[in-house]
């Protein structure tokens, strides 16, 4: 599987280099862990370029990213890419069936962002401990012997990885910027999951950069 253009979000502020979505930052992930040459093609949404509008049109897919188009195909949603990537080209199988694995961490998106974009000082707090019960969640679980591994199956980067760590750097760069948050320090086994994660090509090569992350959240203040 080769001659693969993933459309992704460009940098908000000036639309170079990769921005901040981290739908497309899993995509890139599964890319490179299955050794998946191909281009990125950065889209900057202010305004949405003419090109790219007429390519979705002609396609039959909204004007959002991640895209990816193969040959004749165009995949459209996260979850349908993923999917046809596995399809084409199985090995490495990233899949987990750790049922476990799978789930945890389903709310995380949800509670950063409901956290990060509250303006109503008495909703604040619980919405500060919402988030905090649902990193406590991807702690405990990966500090259990549910997680098999320095990942959260095994000690090789799947599935699960892909979608967490994009939505937890979000979590890290946005929340420290925007609420002066850290993660806990009693969070240990969280801690030590992101420095691993960091330590993994197919993660910290297809990371956007902090002012990225930065600028794309930077609308809701």
């Amino acid at each position: 599987m080769q001659n693969v253009d993933l459309y992704v979000k460009a940098n908000a502020k000036d639309g170079k280099g990769l921005g901040d979505c981290p739908f497309s930052h899993r995509i890139m992930m599964i890319l490179r862990l299955k050794g998946i040459a191909g281009q990125y093609i950065p889209v900057h949404f202010t305004p949405i370029p003419k090109e790219f509008k007429e390519f979705c049109q002609g396609a039959g897919v909204p004007q959002k990213v991640p895209i990816l188009k193969h040959g004749e195909y165009v995949v459209y949603n996260c979850n349908d890419i993923a999917y046809y990537i596995d399809k084409e080209c199985p090995e490495p199988n990233l899949k987990s069936e750790n049922e476990k694995a799978n789930k945890v961490g389903g709310n995380l998106f949800t509670k950063f962002a409901g956290y990060l974009k509250n303006k109503d000082p008495s909703f604040e707090e619980k919405l500060h401990h919402a988030l905090i019960d649902e990193l406590k969640k991807l702690n405990n679980y990966l500090a259990s012997e549910s997680s098999p591994g320095k990942f959260l199956d095994g000690d090789e980067l799947k599935h699960p990885d892909c979608d967490i760590l994009p939505k937890m750097q979000h979590v890290i760069i946005a929340l420290r910027k925007y609420k002066k948050f850290e993660i806990p320090e009693e969070l240990v086994a969280l801690k030590k999951y992101m420095a691993d994660a960091y330590e993994e090509a197919a993660f910290k090569d297809s990371l956007p950069t902090d002012e990225a992350i930065i600028e794309g959240w930077r609308k809701h203040f």
